[in-house]
């Protein structure tokens, strides 16, 4: 995939593999160290932090395939078991929590292979909801990903928590939650699947995207409960490779991930 292949390599070119810049706590440390420290973030105990602008590109050139396609299995996933087609002419997506925008490269995928689910919508107006505003220079780029000229993609953000997403008005044809419901309490899992159920169109896709852990999918399971019923479904927890080829150049100095291993998960609900 051209648009992939050239966006890690322009991510690759922004990171200096030799020395690593000043880290948050003042200290300087070699460039090697970089990936342990984004890699321990996500341990029980780690403190998730995107503030290290060399943290944030290796971020993206060791997950940006393996999540773009995880949620692109899900919406394949339900295209396959079929989504009726009616749509508007518009479709508008909220993105939960996105940061570099991994799947919003999915779905601009989707898109160009199979339209929005039998339809082929003139406009798709895509809104970003996260916290992390870094996040925006670099989904300059994962945004060009398969953004083809047959549909006409307009993005925007909205800078907040997205545990504040009860105050935002929008009604969505497609929410995506992709690693954010492993970020909440139970309580605030209650919280968000009551205020989705106020953003979402009388029809709508929701993929979730999440670490295959009993806490997290149990989550997910109240978010969707609270949700109107789905019509279609689609779940998988299935291990296997990305499918796509990495440059090799720079797998050797990232390690990226390039293994599905997530718990996905995609309803259609109708009110």
């Amino acid at each position: 995939m051209d648009d992939l292949d050239k966006a890690l390599s322009h991510f690759d070119s922004m990171v200096d593999y030799e020395v690593a810049p000043v880290c948050p706590d003042g200290r300087k440390r070699s460039a090697s160290a970089c990936r342990k420290c984004l890699q321990k973030q996500y341990f029980p105990g780690g403190t998730v932090d995107y503030s290290c602008s060399q943290l944030r590109l290796l971020y993206v050139l060791c997950y940006l395939p393996v999540h773009l396609k995880e949620n692109l299995d899900v919406l394949e996933g339900l295209n396959r078991n079929g989504v009726e087609n009616s749509w508007a002419p518009s479709i508008e997506v909220l993105a939960l929590g996105g940061g570099p925008g991994s799947e919003i490269a999915g779905f601009q995928i989707f898109v160009a292979n199979h339209g929005f689910f039998g339809s082929n919508p003139a406009g798709i107006e895509i809104t970003r909801l996260d916290r992390v505003a870094e996040w925006s220079e670099i989904f300059k780029t994962v945004r060009s990903i398969a953004q083809g000229t047959e549909t006409k993609f307009k993005y925007s953000r909205i800078k907040d928590d997205v545990r504040k997403i009860n105050r935002y008005k929008g009604t969505y044809d497609l929410v995506f939650l992709s690693y954010i419901v492993s970020e909440l309490t139970d309580v605030e899992a209650v919280q968000l699947g009551k205020a989705l159920a106020n953003v979402i169109k009388k029809k709508c896709v929701l993929v979730f995207n999440d670490r295959n852990e009993t806490d997290v999918v149990n989550r997910i399971d109240t978010i969707t409960k609270l949700l109107p019923p789905a019509i279609t479904e689609y779940e998988s927890k299935s291990a296997c490779h990305v499918g796509m080829p990495y440059p090799e150049a720079i797998k050797e100095r990232v390690g990226p991930k390039l293994h599905l291993s997530s718990y996905r998960r995609g309803i259609v609900v109708v009110s």
